[in-house]
């Protein structure tokens, strides 16, 4: 096989990619003993509603963003946690971490 001949397989198999390219933002969690850890994919709204982490379930002392210096906003009402984004964050990071202690 040719340079040339493996060069028209590769185009030809990245035209035929039919994977999504839509970047949808989503939530994940991971819990351990007081902390949880709340991975924000793709984030871009100025705020993170977290509908499940009422006061009556987890009690919240600190919301730091892993990586970030800057003190974060947030409250807990019975609508859940609300985390609000710091300004002038990094676009090109997909996912940002936040790191929740009970």
């Amino acid at each position: 096989m040719t340079d040339e001949t493996i060069c028209k397989i590769v185009k030809m198999d990245i035209g035929n990619d039919t994977t999504s390219k839509a970047i949808m933002p989503d939530i994940y969690f991971t819990i351990k003993n007081n902390e949880i850890h709340v991975f924000a994919r793709s984030w871009k709204a100025a705020t993170v509603n977290l509908q499940t982490m009422t006061p009556e379930k987890y009690k919240v002392k600190t919301v730091t963003l892993l990586g970030s210096d800057k003190r974060i906003k947030w409250k807990q009402n019975v609508r859940g946690l609300l985390i609000k984004m710091p300004s002038r964050l990094v676009q090109a990071a997909p996912v940002y971490v936040f790191k929740i202690t009970l």
